[in-house]
């Protein structure tokens, strides 16, 4: 059904918005024709409906899901039912969690983790979710570094900490504050105030309170910072340092010099999650605090010096055929995703796919969405999507442990649930709702195909 397009030429001035109003309709009968001309649809129906809506809703928080209708793909609305009350229990526990499915002191508690299962908990249950914002935001480093893990203190004792530098942690926590106001409209929580840690000598693994306190907002910043401080001067991208998500995949950061900790490897699927963060806080900033137009604009600056590295470095080409990298090894010795990596092989990375579109890259080049959805495919298997494809073996040498795990066992090559539902996100992202839900229905526990599955 064409439609018509309108160019609107429109002055605001400061503080003002303009609407716009369409009625698109699909009328079944003549007597539908007639009905919709004698009494026309306007901007005020709409309205009230939207209302109506906002308050059948209510505040968010208590998330009812419930599925009718036929089965589907051999699974069937009773199944789907009983599972969800069990989904949101486990979502709960992974949101809340006092330490490593224990409660006892000291126990770590995964910074990461936490904000993902957070971004999930305050669909449910917003309050705590927000507690549990605070709780995390407050063990960020003086420097803006991001923990790998944290415990609370003891009996007054400073909690323990892992404190390798994997490059990716602060950039789940600025998603997860910005899914919230989004949910909430709770602005409060950026001027809530915490204070940071700092290094407690000589345990190099134990922190303790630093005497600095300041905004929700600005911690937000001083991740921010620390992350573009990562940046390889070379191409502008993030290096990998300790390592991303991908945690097997721990030898892109090595370096090849004893004199440096670390090496100019880059993570891709950080940089794009830095992409990513920099719309984010640029929103944010330009919704609570207009006046912050310098900050605004450093922000858009680096979004525009992040998608021009991305695809003069992370985009491989032999022919006519393209695919994102993953990252590279120390002064590009290696990469890997690319056509030809460290063990000669052609490889496909997931998330860097998946990534690729929610940081969207599409819109930069367009042309790359066949490729994209080639690699997907490529990465496709009955239980979801692998990891990689294919596998690294023991030939595999420098891209880190990921080549001691067998192939198609965790990190390896196997299908990842997590990993999968970043790709499921990146299929409804590109319109491919289809692909999307038959992914879903792969990796429910209780579909058909699980059965005989360890």
């Amino acid at each position: 059904n064409a439609i018509i397009g309108d160019l609107l030429r429109t002055e605001l001035s400061t503080n003002c918005y303009l609407r716009t109003d369409y009625l698109l309709s699909l009328p079944e009968s003549e007597d539908v024709v007639e009905l919709e001309l004698m009494r026309p649809s306007g901007p005020d129906e709409a309205d009230a409906a939207l209302q109506q809506l906002r308050h059948r809703i209510g505040r968010p928080g208590n998330l009812s899901l419930e599925f009718r209708g036929r089965s589907w793909n051999g699974l069937d609305v009773d199944s789907f039912n009983h599972f969800l009350p069990y989904l949101k229990k486990q979502v709960a526990v992974c949101a809340n969690i006092h330490g490593y499915l224990q409660r006892s002191a000291n126990s770590l508690i995964g910074f990461r983790d936490v904000f993902q299962a957070v971004e999930g908990h305050m669909l449910d249950r917003p309050a705590e979710a927000r507690a549990k914002i605070l709780e995390a935001l407050a063990m960020v480093l003086v420097d803006g570094r991001c923990p790998r893990q944290y415990s609370l203190t003891s009996d007054g004792r400073p909690g323990r900490c892992d404190l390798r530098e994997f490059v990716d942690q602060g950039v789940w926590a600025m998603s997860a504050v910005y899914n919230y106001l989004a949910l909430t409209g709770d602005s409060s929580l950026l001027e809530e105030t915490l204070g940071y840690l700092k290094v407690a000598e000589p345990a190099a693994d134990a922190c303790e309170p630093a005497a600095e306190r300041d905004t929700v907002a600005e911690h937000l910043r001083r991740i921010y910072e620390y992350m573009i401080q990562q940046r390889d001067p070379t191409t502008g991208l993030v290096r990998a340092l300790y390592g991303d998500w991908n945690d097997a995949l721990d030898g892109l950061g090595v370096s090849n010099d004893p004199r440096r900790p670390f090496g100019s490897g880059v993570s891709v699927m950080t940089s794009l999650q830095l992409l990513q963060s920099c719309k984010l806080m640029a929103e944010m900033v330009a919704h609570f605090t207009p006046s912050r137009g310098e900050e605004v604009a450093r922000y858009q600056q680096l979004q525009a010096e992040l998608r021009g590295s991305l695809l003069k470095f992370a985009v491989a080409r032999r022919g006519q055929s393209r695919r994102i990298l993953h990252g590279w090894g120390d002064e590009r010795r290696y990469e890997v995703g690319g056509f030809q990596d460290c063990d000669g092989a052609a490889r496909d990375s997931l998330t860097v796919n998946a990534y690729w579109v929610l940081a969207d890259m599409l819109d930069a080049d367009i042309t790359l969405r066949p490729h994209v959805l080639a690699a997907l495919h490529r990465l496709d298997s009955p239980f979801g999507f692998k990891t990689f494809a294919p596998g690294f073996g023991p030939d595999a040498v420098g891209v880190g442990r990921i080549n001691r795990l067998p192939i198609g066992a965790a990190e390896n090559g196997a299908a990842y649930l997590h990993a999968t539902a970043f790709a499921i996100a990146a299929l409804l992202r590109v319109g491919e709702a289809k692909q999307a839900w038959l992914q879903i229905a792969k990796i429910l526990p209780f579909a058909p195909h699980h059965k005989d599955a360890s």
